[in-house]
């Protein structure tokens, strides 16, 4: 009794008051149990048998129940037993109470679900050691179990915003609706979110632009850094600007935007396919490769920049690299991801096992021999990166008919009178992209020649041949020469940077009346001219890769009218003209992949 008598000095409470259910028959155990826990610290009620405990667990809810083995009505075990089935999914110790002192009886207690066991008469620092234990585990048990709804709550947000940043990203990245079929491509992401991303577009004059960007890191942050570079991209190939100002507004946006650790390797490719001219900016990425239908490595366009976000202003370039096909080709580009899925290093013997790989297989089949090699090298594992690549069938001959960036209206809409009138120094003609921004104005003006294809293709014409031919007098011949369409575009780059004192003029002003929108479009240069009635009376040659640009011009209008020494023409140009000059305009028939459609990972 003297370890009993120790317990009715008053002591501390627990950290959390628990509160204990005494079940046992005999009214005085239940007395002694309950003053020595109630001077621990704990709550406590008490019943006479296992039903009445079973009945108290679902009112009185307790944290702990001491639990006599014998007792009428219901002893321990079967009132244990059924406690047990009804407060599924969560801990409630029990700690049974026997007069029975041998290890027999205490291992049946411990099969029928008790988590302690007590041998009366019940001494007070048995049982207080007994309480803290069980109340410290109950404790930790109460702790993760707050913990686990912490982190389910956590989970249920962290899966509702990575549903949502899904959502947007796919939408920000979803490429617009092109009917060609000349490309496909592939992306596999490491993670939920890839920092891959593969975006296409084509210009107003039917040129398509390609880019493959790599985000740094993996993840959310890499897809953000990846598709901070899509918008400007469809916003100013819609425009029709070319890849070389693209990549730089790219670069100042994303020095703009993201932190200064973050960057962004890119690989961009035009192809115009009616001139036969690939351009090539890769920046950071490893090497883009022109294959032959043979085998036949054409040339490797290797990362001549650095990634986009790296280089300030005045560091950037954003000059392309020039490639005129001649031959049935494709172009094949791959971010670092896909040769380190493939084992091999991304520059270097890693560009020699691609094209190797590419010059053994089949023209049609190189595309899916690329997706085998990265899965035969996982092996059905997870990717390390996320991998992405793209291919560009090119035949000579077959080009893409200029369509409509957007929905367009032929319905007449009547934009009031309004004319503008430009006139750009050698200067700005070095540094402006005319077309384009000629293009945008009247775009702006009137919308219903927003996107319009052919108009762009006739200010095209204009203003190239003002400036290649009126001002700084280049041979179109030079392009029937070996090598002569990247001679040409090099003259001209050259010619251009030592022009001086030179400039080119246009005027572009709304026709009012008539059932269809027209605009009077005047385009004069300070060049010397040119022999236009003997120009315009000679019929183009489609064998040639030049002269059919006036012929275009004079069939996309309705009137044509050079004017003076042939340094200035006017024409007339009406929204509901016919359209290009589709007699080659051809689908590819080597790829049936559309440009929309990504193939599955």
């Amino acid at each position: 009794m003297a370890d009993v008598a120790e317990g009715f000095c008053t002591e501390a409470a627990p950290p959390r008051m628990h509160t204990v259910l005494v079940v046992d028959d005999h009214v005085q155990t239940r007395v002694v149990v309950t003053r020595l826990l109630e001077r621990m610290g704990y709550a406590v009620e008490t019943a006479e048998n296992g039903l009445r405990a079973v009945e108290a667990v679902a009112s009185v809810r307790p944290d702990i129940i001491i639990m006599d083995l014998e007792m009428p009505v219901m002893g321990g075990f079967e009132a244990t037993e059924r406690i047990r089935a009804n407060t599924a999914g969560g801990w409630l110790p029990i700690v049974f109470l026997s007069a029975t002192p041998d290890s027999a009886a205490l291992i049946n207690a411990l099969n029928s679900g008790a988590d302690d066991y007590l041998v009366k008469p019940v001494g007070y620092t048995v049982l207080r050691a007994k309480m803290r234990a069980v109340s410290r585990m109950l404790n930790l048990q109460r702790e993760l179990e707050s913990r686990n709804v912490g982190l389910a709550a956590y989970r249920d947000a962290e899966e509702e915003r990575n549903r949502m940043a899904e959502h947007v990203i796919c939408r920000l990245a979803k490429n617009p609706p092109l009917d060609e079929t000349v490309l496909r491509h592939w992306t596999a992401p490491a993670s939920v979110f890839s920092g891959d991303v593969i975006a296409a577009a084509r210009t107003p004059g039917g040129v398509v632009h390609v880019m493959l960007a790599d985000g740094a890191g993996h993840g959310l942050a890499a897809a953000l850094c990846a598709l901070t570079v899509t918008q400007p991209f469809h916003r100013m190939t819609e425009k029709g600007y070319p890849i070389s100002t693209i990549v730089g507004e790219m670069n100042k946006k994303i020095r703009e935007f993201l932190p200064v650790e973050r960057f962004v390797a890119a690989t961009l490719v035009s192809v115009d396919f009616k001139q036969q001219l690939i351009e090539i900016w890769n920046g950071g990425n490893p090497p883009l490769v022109i294959i032959a239908e043979d085998g036949t490595v054409l040339h490797t366009g290797r990362s001549l920049h650095l990634p986009l976000g790296v280089g300030t202003d005045q560091l950037f370039s954003g000059e392309p690299e020039l490639y005129h096909y001649t031959q049935a080709c494709q172009i094949v580009a791959c971010s670092d991801g896909f040769f380190e899925c493939a084992g091999w290093p991304p520059g270097g013997s890693g560009a020699r096992e691609l094209t190797a790989l590419l010059a053994a297989a089949a023209p049609d089949a190189r595309f899916d021999t690329l997706k085998s090699q990265c899965a035969h090298s996982q092996g059905g594992a997870t990717w390390s990166d996320d991998v992405s690549m793209f291919m560009i069938w090119c035949v000579p001959g077959e080009h893409i008919a200029p369509q409509p960036a957007g929905p367009l209206s032929e319905a007449h809409v009547d934009a009031g009178e309004w004319h503008f009138h430009l006139r750009l120094s050698a200067e700005q003609l070095k540094s402006v992209d005319v077309v384009p921004l000629l293009h945008d104005l009247v775009s702006r003006l009137q919308g219903s020649f927003a996107g319009n294809p052919k108009l762009f293709l006739v200010l095209a014409e204009l203003v190239s041949n003002a400036i290649d031919h009126g001002l700084l007098k280049l041979d179109s011949s030079v392009k029937v020469q070996p090598d002569g369409f990247q001679r040409y575009l090099q003259l001209r780059q050259e010619m251009l940077a030592l022009l001086m004192g030179a400039n080119v003029e246009v005027r572009i002003a709304a026709v009012e009346g008539g059932p269809t929108p027209k605009l009077r479009i005047q385009v004069k240069d300070t060049g010397v001219g040119f022999d236009y009635g003997r120009l315009l009376e000679r019929p183009a040659d489609s064998s040639l890769p030049f002269g059919r640009g006036i012929p275009l011009v004079k069939r996309l209008c309705e009137n044509v009218e050079y004017r003076g020494i042939g340094n200035e023409v006017e024409v007339l140009f009406a929204l509901a003209g016919p359209p290009p000059d589709d007699s080659h305009c051809k689908l590819n028939p080597g790829c049936s992949t559309p440009l929309t459609r990504e193939d599955p990972a």
